[in-house]
């Protein structure tokens, strides 16, 4: 578990300057979820399958 919470702080500071630069703040909050879900594992990079593997209620917000 530490090696994963490693890799999401490593995706956060690699992801900080694009952020910024990204204008509406829903976006800045969904965004890193959306990459988490896009290279993390599962076959399906829907937006479906990536809001059930994030434990999200439903991709309405990605």
């Amino acid at each position: 578990m530490d090696q994963d919470r490693q890799e999401t702080n490593e995706l956060d500071a690699w992801l900080m300057p694009f952020l910024s630069v990204i204008g509406r703040k829903t976006r800045r909050t969904w965004a890193p979820l959306y990459l988490r879900g896009l290279l993390g594992p599962g076959d399906r990079k829907s937006l479906q399958p990536t809001a059930a593997r994030l434990g999200l209620p439903g991709h309405d917000q990605l």
